[in-house]
């Protein structure tokens, strides 16, 4: 193992641990702050969301054993998706429209999640290379 591996794995892991680190710490921060906001971004950043996911799978839950119906588990699996886009913009939204309050809270999920694209641009960008140099050296 060469010194140039060992710092791209530093810099990958420390890229991907201070951006996990920040945006959970924005997360945990605008989710009261979005449900202090009133009840219209309670249902827009929880309630909505929620439904679209839990009543679906609920009901194929229920009905499963009495129609030949999808299993709950890949149903819960498809619906995430949506769900969590829907919650993420939601998010998004608030922020953007009560910038002046929670403006540290938005420039931390921001960066979070800035730092942990770059980890995974570095990790699937160039690790391929180093992935090539170190079976290289073994054979």
């Amino acid at each position: 193992m060469d010194i140039w591996f060992a710092l791209f794995i530093a810099a990958v892991a420390l890229a991907a641990a201070t951006g996990f680190s920040l945006a959970l710490v924005g997360y945990i921060n605008v989710i009261p702050a979005a449900f202090a906001a009133g009840r219209n971004w309670v249902l827009a950043v929880a309630a909505i969301p929620l439904a679209v996911f839990a009543i679906p799978v609920g009901v194929v839950y229920i009905l499963a054993p009495v129609a030949d119906l999808m299993a709950p588990a890949p149903l819960a699996r498809w619906l995430a998706v949506p769900a969590l886009a829907i919650h993420a913009v939601g998010l998004i939204r608030f922020l953007a429209v009560h910038w002046q309050g929670n403006a540290k809270t938005g420039k931390q999920l921001g960066g979070g999640l800035a730092l942990t694209g770059l980890a995974a641009g570095f990790l699937y960008g160039a690790g391929p290379l180093f992935a090539e140099r170190i079976v290289a050296s073994v054979k």
